[in-house]
Parts: structure tokens; sequence; C-alpha cells
């Protein structure tokens, strides 16, 4: 498997890229990374740098979003 140059972009194209054509006049061309090998949840969340919650920890993340009024 070749080595190839991955970039995180934040904003607007938020994610992370792999560098496919670097052109003479100094433009790239990029395309999202995928990873259709692996689409568990656990590597999914990897992904983001998030965390799993557990069933104890979900009431707590409940009770810390605004409250709309609807309920």
């Amino acid at each position: 498997m070749d080595q190839r140059t991955v970039i995180e972009l934040h904003g607007d194209l938020e994610g992370r890229y792999l560098v496919e054509e670097e052109r003479p006049d100094g433009a790239i061309v990029i395309r999202r990374e995928t990873h259709p090998d692996d689409e568990t949840v656990d590597a999914i969340v990897g992904r983001y740098q998030e965390q799993r919650l557990t069933g104890d920890a979900i009431p707590e993340v409940l009770r810390q979003l605004d409250a709309d009024g609807e309920g």
C-alpha cells in the first residue's frame, strides 16, 4: 500500500482528506477519506474523536441539554 498524504480540514469542509494530486502550479486535488471496511459504531465514534456513552451517562447528558419548553 502506498503512503498518501492525509490532511485534516476544519470549517465548511470538515474532515480528513487524501491528497490525490499535486500540480506544478501548486494546486492540490483532494478527496474525502473514506473507511468502507469498518463501519462499526466504535470505528465511526473513534473517527470523530468522540466517546461512546454508557447507559449510566445518558441521563446526565440529557439533563445538560437546553429545554425547549415542549415537554
